[in-house]
């Protein structure tokens, strides 16, 4: 995994110099990508060059980038975490063998090997042993057709010198980012949007609908962010973008609704899943660098450590749990008794909750956008580097594919409520805001938007009554994620229907948005075997009776689970692992709480008096500290990205 960001100029009369941009954005992504740094600039000068951390070996061929001052049409920049083939063989940013195509690419192809026997067969030379060479190749000999051969999470560019165009992708779950700007004179793309600010060439400014919908979900849901023209390449897409301006986005995968095989068994689906999900994990334990599992004591992670190991990967299990003292809940213990019972060496981690205090502004960072929460994503993972871990996998995705959430078993009575669906919405007109809630959900004309009002953080009401500016009109959040995600989307079933949902905006927007800008700020790679794309069609392909079998939660799950762990493990109830946010808020920090809401008061873009009386509302017990947390970091978020942000410095 890396960090990658370009430059192309659309117009010739905008072309400039990149080689400032394209450096400080390197240095905005050096903990993406400690372990190299490279450049490309395409006219004049068509030809690479190093910075300050470009390998040693590298720098006497390579002239300096701030050396190089005229301006160019295009230029890519590429940070390196090695992980597959360490050789300098597969610096980037790279050039194919015939030099037509230069690529930046981010993330893991992990079907390389085979991809790499079926290149060589049609005569391709591979001059390295590393899965970058072999996607530059394969897109040299196929095109954008190379995308649905790749097993893999991804991001990248390529550069094409004869058509003078670029070709983006990324991959089917999103689970590699990739962030750009496209005013028509001048195409800007990175792994994250700090380092679009970093470059110089993106004045950040605040999208309001896109910071509503991030109040109403707690995360825009991609491709909108709540900065001003700041996009996202969607999930399982490619652009190509032409020195004219002319761009053509095309969507490549979708997640396989519709495909259920009413005749399978349970016995067959346990068989698939158990084949799938092992060579998935198999796939995701090769590297060349230290592996490790992100496990709790739920089904997931410790099913996806008790696979590693049991296929004989030397994969050592990370988990957090609370200093004695602390009076917090964890997972230790069910982790403890499960890495007891597989055999795996396990590492634990006490934390002092106080901690993350001295971390929460640093940490902010890692939301790029306001959020109405604080992860623990960022101290596993600084644990996980500690100990000299590279790549992490994590068990993400199970939850979603199997039915796993308690909202799942609402199904069977919002279907039952087909006939009522009239005198449910009478029940909005209630003064009870609980009933109303309800009735609100069992009227609604969809499962997918049932989901995104399962989801939504707050009202319309209370969104048009804090800020100042008017949100477009006739703004409504849950229609706005039904346009962009559920149109004509065949769903068979109201538990599969759900489960999309689940992978389009609650995996692709919150988790691995949250994974990948954690994990990275600590140098490590997240990878997820649920998120198989093959995993996900196979998942797909299951009868949704077999998920919420007798009403239970991730049913096919548990029983594969119990072929590798312990009863008691699996009779544990879920805990989770989570900060007490909340009691901070009113204790250690209630001061920092107090002077964020007053400066955004003053921001202009929000109504004083509303959150003012958000406040009080929350101090008497009568409002979520989510929502006033959401108020806390968009303070943080206005001061660190829009005020006066300083990323490339």
């Amino acid at each position: 995994m890396c960090g990658i960001g370009g430059v192309f100029f659309t117009s010739d009369s905008s072309c400039e110099p990149l080689n400032t941009p394209l450096e400080r954005m390197a240095r905005q992504m050096h903990l993406r990508g400690p372990d190299d740094e490279g450049y490309y600039l395409g006219a004049p000068y068509d030809n690479c060059f190093r910075g300050d951390e470009t390998s040693l070996e590298l720098r006497a061929g390579q002239e300096h980038i701030s050396q190089v001052s005229r301006p160019c049409e295009v230029g890519l920049v590429h940070r390196r975490l090695a992980i597959i083939d360490l050789s300098l063989d597969s610096h980037q940013p790279m050039a194919s063998a015939d030099g037509r195509y230069v690529i930046t690419f981010n993330g893991e192809i992990y079907n390389y090997r085979d991809l790499a026997n079926e290149l060589e067969k049609r005569g391709v030379r591979l001059r390295t042993k590393g899965d970058t060479e072999v996607l530059l190749e394969l897109y040299a000999l196929l095109g954008d057709g190379a995308l649905e051969l790749l097993n893999g999470d991804f991001a990248f560019a390529i550069w094409d010198k004869k058509e003078k165009s670029l070709f983006c992708a990324r991959d089917r779950i999103g689970i590699k980012p990739f962030y750009y700007v496209n005013d028509n004179e001048l195409f800007l793309f990175a792994s994250d949007i700090k380092t679009l600010i970093a470059s110089g060439l993106y004045t950040p400014d605040v999208n309001i609908d896109g910071l509503a919908l991030s109040f109403a979900f707690g995360m825009s849901p991609r491709p909108v962010t709540a900065f001003s023209s700041v996009k996202a390449l969607e999930p399982g897409t490619w652009m190509k973008v032409s020195k004219q301006g002319a761009v053509e986005v095309k969507r490549y995968w979708n997640i396989p609704v519709g495909t259920q095989d009413r005749t399978m068994t349970e016995g067959d689906a346990l068989e698939l899943i158990e084949a799938e999900l092992r060579q998935a994990v198999i796939l995701r334990t090769h590297a060349d660098v230290p592996v490790g599992v992100f496990m709790s004591g739920g089904i997931d992670s410790t099913l996806i450590s008790a696979l590693a190991f049991d296929q004989g990967a030397s994969a050592e299990a990370y988990t957090l749990g609370f200093s004695k003292g602390s009076c917090i809940e964890d997972e230790v213990e069910e982790a403890s008794v499960i890495a007891r019972h597989i055999g795996i060496k396990h590492n634990v981690r006490s934390v002092d909750p106080r901690e993350y205090l001295q971390e929460i502004e640093s940490s902010s960072l890692g939301y790029e956008e306001p959020f109405y929460s604080v992860s623990p994503n960022y101290i596993v993972s600084k644990f996980v580097a500690g100990k000299g871990v590279k790549v992490a996998l994590n068990g993400l995705g199970g939850d979603e594919l199997f039915a796993g959430y308690d909202y799942y078993k609402w199904c069977k009575v919002w279907e039952g409520m087909k006939s009522f669906r009239g005198l449910a919405r009478f029940g909005q007109l209630m003064p009870s805001s609980r009933l109303k809630r309800v009735c609100g959900y069992l009227g609604c004309d969809s499962a997918t938007s049932l989901h995104s009002l399962l989801f939504l953080k707050m009202p319309v009401d209370d969104l048009n009554s804090l800020f100042n500016q008017r949100i477009g009109v006739g703004f409504d959040p849950v229609e706005c994620v039904s346009e962009l995600y559920a149109q004509q989307v065949p769903c068979s079933s109201a538990v599969e229907a759900l489960s999309y949902m689940d992978l389009r905006n609650y995996v692709g927007n919150h988790h691995v948005e949250r994974t990948d800008q954690f994990t990275m700020m600590n140098s490590i790679e997240g990878r997820f075997p649920f998120l198989d794309h093959n995993m996900i069609e196979a998942a797909y392909t299951i009868p949704a009776h077999l998920k919420l079998k007798n009403n239970e939660r991730k049913y096919l799950l548990r029983k594969l689970s119990r072929k590798f762990l312990p009863e008691q493990a699996l009779e544990m109830p879920k805990k989770g692992f989570s900060f007490p946010l909340n009691s901070w808020m009113k204790k250690e920090l209630a001061e920092y709480v107090r002077d964020n809401l007053q400066e955004l008061g003053q921001m202009g873009v929000f109504d004083p008096s509303t959150i003012e009386r958000w406040y009080s509302e929350y101090r008497q017990g009568r409002r979520p500290y989510t929502q006033i947390w959401q108020l806390v970091s968009t303070n943080v978020w206005f001061k660190n990205f829009v005020s006066s942000p300083s990323f490339g410095d």
